[in-house]
């Protein structure tokens, strides 16, 4: 499968970073392909509506923060649609856990 635009996939790491899934196994647009497809209690869906922001770490926070650094939720709106519905929830997630303290 042909990889997105860089701001899809920083998008998606960061993303997915807060649900709890590995930097290293994210680098790679496949594994975050088959992170989607996946259904049931590991759905996305599912996964994002029982995050919890006290459950991430300060780090987990930091690091996919670094992910979208630089980017607007515009600019992804452009290259992907749902992807920015991501990047704005991944922005809102890492807000509020800085600011839970």
């Amino acid at each position: 499968m042909a990889s997105p635009p860089v701001d899809v996939h920083r998008s998606m790491i960061a993303a997915y970073l807060l649900m709890g899934e590995d930097l290293k196994n994210l680098k790679e647009w496949n594994n975050i392909v088959i992170l989607l497809n996946k259904t049931g209690k590991e759905s996305v869906k599912r996964r994002v509506q029982q995050l919890k922001v006290q459950d991430v770490s300060e780090e987990v926070a930091t690091t996919a923060e670094e992910q979208i650094l630089g980017l607007t939720s515009d600019e992804v709106y452009e290259a992907n649609q749902a992807a920015s519905l991501f990047f704005d929830w991944a922005e809102m997630i890492c807000y509020e856990r800085k600011h839970a303290d």
